[in-house]
């Protein structure tokens, strides 16, 4: 099985994928929004919430974890997408159908 059967079976499987599968094929390393940017299933759940007008605390409280952790999650959440904030992280989550 070669790489470009691989890519073609990812396509196929997870159409969200298919910009990561063109970049790996073109040799360039995929642009950070691009399926998810690589979110973790906590991060992912954080980033649901993101959505609502609940603080960092509020958040730490529904998840049932501290709030240091929901903002390590949220920076990483940034990072991962490419966001400066909160409201640009939920919009580039719904352009690339994170969301």
């Amino acid at each position: 099985c070669d790489l470009d059967e691989l890519l073609g079976r990812l396509r196929l499987l997870d159409p969200g994928s298919a910009l990561v599968a063109d970049e790996i094929v073109r040799g360039a390393a995929p642009h950070p929004g691009a399926a998810g940017g690589g979110l973790s299933e906590r991060e992912t759940e954080v980033l649901r919430f993101l959505t609502t007008m609940l603080t960092a605390a509020e958040i730490a409280t529904e998840l049932g974890v501290s709030v240091n952790t929901v903002k390590a999650h949220m920076r990483a959440i940034y990072r991962k997408l490419g966001a400066a904030r909160r409201s640009e992280a939920v919009a580039l989550a719904r352009d690339n159908g994170i969301l």
